[in-house]
């Protein structure tokens, strides 16, 4: 598979809907500093993110300005600012409409949803009255639904742990993809990105439907790892220590039981803007164990050149893993 085809540009109303979701918060909600390094990461992705937010947030400070122009001549009017305020108040509505077919769009199109992001490398956690908590691993975006009946989050990319407090009159319900997921009362990790949704049950249970309902539901129970994708749904049972170990990365580890060096260097490669590099399919295929703090490729490379034998070359910022 190409890069190209690995990541797929979002579309441009996708783009405009992201753009309008991050203003919308930053303008009207708290905003703290892991908010600011979670845009930031954004609008680096692409300049197509760069542009639309700038537009987005230059097109509303200028429909503030006619606006507050707008009440300054309501209020002082003159024989002349007479003939001047038709004109002015048809430049208003003008904007005003341009700038609300953007804006509007997380309003009208996203019902009201509060975006929340970690950057690469990030971690995140948004706790709720009842006790639930969520936490956001690397390089994650959700989208919450303020106020709806059922609780109601949207998972565009990234990985998250879940820990709810079931009620029944008001379950919490995670849209990902063509999926939606339902708790029952559990802890649950829920893993997408542009190939595969993956579901693991810690403790409790879950329910997994499709969203077109063209699937039977079904409910998932501890040691559940359910993986779907464009062919179809798979399921396995793990042991519990195993999906523990995948959790490492709230403790800022991974850890590896004799998995391949091509799944290690994806791993690492999700943590780190610095990225690692496999030479060929035969090194690639090599396994690994061990246990590394995400962040420390260096000791990663060395491990891999003292106990596979590798060469370790730096390119830029890529590190290559070779024969």
């Amino acid at each position: 598979m190409s890069e190209a085809q690995k990541f797929r540009p979002s579309t441009a109303m996708e783009i405009e809907i992201r753009a309008a979701a991050w203003l919308q918060r930053k303008r009207y909600w708290m905003w703290n500093d892991e908010d600011q390094v979670a845009l930031d990461a954004w609008l680096d992705e692409s300049p197509a993110h760069d542009v639309a937010f700038w537009r987005l947030e230059g097109g509303l400070s200028q429909a503030e300005r006619f606006a507050a122009l707008k009440h300054l001549l309501t209020a002082t009017r003159t024989p002349r600012n007479r003939r001047i305020l038709p004109l002015m108040f048809g430049a208003v509505a003008s904007l005003a409409v341009f700038v609300g077919l953007l804006f509007g769009i997380p309003f009208i199109q996203q019902n009201n949803l509060h975006t929340y992001a970690t950057a690469v490398g990030g971690h995140r956690t948004l706790s709720f009255a009842d006790g639930s908590k969520i936490e956001l691993n690397t390089d994650t975006v959700v989208r919450l639904a303020s106020g709806a009946r059922p609780l109601s989050l949207y998972l565009d990319k990234g990985e998250v742990f879940f820990q709810i407090k079931h009620n029944a009159d008001r379950p919490f319900v995670i849209h990902a993809g063509d999926h939606r997921i339902v708790d029952l009362g559990t802890k649950f990790i829920i893993r997408r990105d542009e190939q595969q949704l993956q579901l693991a049950v810690m403790e409790g249970r879950v329910q997994l439907d499709a969203e077109n309902n063209s699937a039977k539901p079904r409910t998932l129970t501890a040691g559940d790892v359910v993986v779907a994708t464009a062919k179809g749904v798979t399921s396995e049972r793990k042991p519990l220590t195993a999906l523990s170990d995948e959790l490492g990365w709230q403790r800022g580890e991974l850890v590896f039981d004799h998995v391949t060096l091509a799944y290690a260097v994806s791993e690492f490669n999700r943590y780190n803007s610095r990225k690692l590099l496999v030479a060929d399919t035969h090194v690639a295929r090599l396994t690994i164990d061990g246990k590394f703090r995400t962040n420390n490729i260096d000791l990663f490379a060395r491990v891999t050149r003292d106990v596979l034998k590798l060469r370790i070359e730096t390119i830029g910022n890529e590190t290559v893993l070779s024969r």
